[in-house]
């Protein structure tokens, strides 16, 4: 008997674990240069997919799609690259084929929601079209605060609706399986409520109360001896992504991974969320079916590692020591200043509390009063941005200290903020 082409005894293995079809939804909630490591790690997710036997057709891919094309600051126009080569070495290009079904403005929370729904009409393109026989792998990247994760608009995901929108999923019967791994800065507090028994299985690359790292950052961010002054990848998300590259995942099971990702990122804790009892299924089911090549690094991931928080300014830092002038000075002490205001502005408003000890739960009040809190500083005092949002932790104080008296912490926000 003839033996099947590679793709299509993928195809046939990754169907017959899955009993149904795969789908993926894969997101990288960010946009600008510096932000380059979020659409980096999306299109290698999106090429370990295909090249582990998901269809084309199967996965919806949402990326702004900026900084591959930004030929002010990429050296390789056109071209995405998640860990840094060797001189002599032209490293491989990942966004290959990487074309985003959702780009630009059309990368919102909307429309996020909306495909993970299968909501034709609220989406701007696909949907998801699954059935309880399905598998559903989701991959987001991005930055994120304490309940929330944000998007490229400034818009913010926050806890309640994403939890909302699983919990609708599963009453529709819209998969059998999910897989949702997430990339962000206290990702953990974006699933620590989720019931046991909704057949999901999260990871993350931080728990609820701390930030993720960005990786292969300067002076390890060189393709072929060519700087790109950015960071190439997240600590996490490249882990589980090199351990897909070589591994054969129909022989490695989600808990395995996790837990070799787990001993490798060792900056953040990475969390285990939903129904864990899934992580016993082969990774093969969610994530293709792996690869075996050997892939070496030019630089130690850790050794290599920035906090997201910090990324900005590590950026500016090394684009005056690579090129000293007043304008790359003038960078880097206009971030140390956004900084500054960003630490008296948020400790305004903590002060304009009593004194109290730091102490709350994500529960769903909790979240429902956080909620209102994150909005009113998008309204009334501008967002936040990658630095600030470390503060969105004092919304969850807040609410804790004030028995999630929203009305009390908005009026507060808008004062402190209307008086800057």
């Amino acid at each position: 008997m003839k033996s099947l082409p590679l793709m299509s005894a993928a195809l046939l293995s990754l169907a017959t674990l899955a009993h149904g079809g795969n789908y993926a939804v894969l997101v990288a909630g960010s946009n600008g240069y510096e932000n380059y490591r979020h659409q980096a790690d999306i299109c290698h997710a999106f090429q370990i997919l295909v090249k582990g036997g998901y269809r084309r057709e199967n996965i919806i891919l949402m990326s702004f799609d900026d900084v591959a094309w930004d030929s002010g600051s990429n050296p390789f126009v056109g071209t995405l690259f998640n860990q840094p080569t060797a001189n002599g070495n032209p490293g491989k290009n990942v966004r290959k084929n990487c074309d985003p079904d959702y780009k630009g403005t059309n990368v919102t929370v909307t429309n996020f929601l909306a495909v993970l729904r299968g909501d034709h009409k609220t989406a701007s393109g696909r949907v998801l079209n699954t059935t309880k026989d399905d598998t559903v792998f989701v991959n987001f990247v991005d930055h994120g605060g304490v309940g929330i994760v944000a998007f490229p608009s400034g818009e913010l995901l926050h806890a309640t609706q994403l939890q909302n929108t699983l919990e609708y999923m599963h009453e529709r019967r819209k998969y059998k399986n999910l897989a949702f791994y997430m990339e962000a800065c206290e990702a953990g507090s974006m699933f620590q409520n989720l019931p046991s028994n909704l057949s999901i299985y999260v990871t993350t690359a931080a728990d609820a109360q701390e930030s993720s790292w960005g990786t292969y950052c300067p002076p390890n961010d060189e393709i072929n001896g060519v700087a790109l002054g950015t960071c190439l990848g997240d600590l996490y998300s490249v882990n589980w992504m090199q351990n897909a590259d070589t591994t054969d995942l129909f022989k490695e099971t989600l808990e395995k991974q996790y837990l070799i990702v787990r001993n490798l990122t060792a900056k953040s804790h990475v969390m285990q969320y939903g129904e864990v009892a899934i992580s016993t299924k082969p990774a093969a089911v969610f994530e293709g079916h792996g690869d075996t090549q050997n892939v070496t690094s030019v630089a130690d991931v850790e050794l290599s590692s920035v906090s997201s928080r910090d990324v900005m300014l590590h950026l500016k830092y090394y684009n005056y020591l690579r090129y000293p002038s007043e304008g790359t000075l003038a960078g880097l002490l206009g971030e140390v200043d956004k900084r500054r205001k960003a630490d008296t502005l948020f400790a305004s408003i903590l002060e304009s509390f009593p004194p109290h000890a730091v102490r709350y739960t994500l529960d769903k009040p909790t979240l429902l009063c956080l909620k209102e809190f994150h909005t009113a500083v998008v309204v009334h005092c501008g967002g936040y941005t990658d630095y600030s949002l470390k503060y969105s932790r004092i919304g969850a104080d807040l609410c804790g200290y004030t028995g999630n008296d929203a009305a009390r912490i908005v009026g507060k926000v808008a004062a402190v903020c209307g008086a800057v």
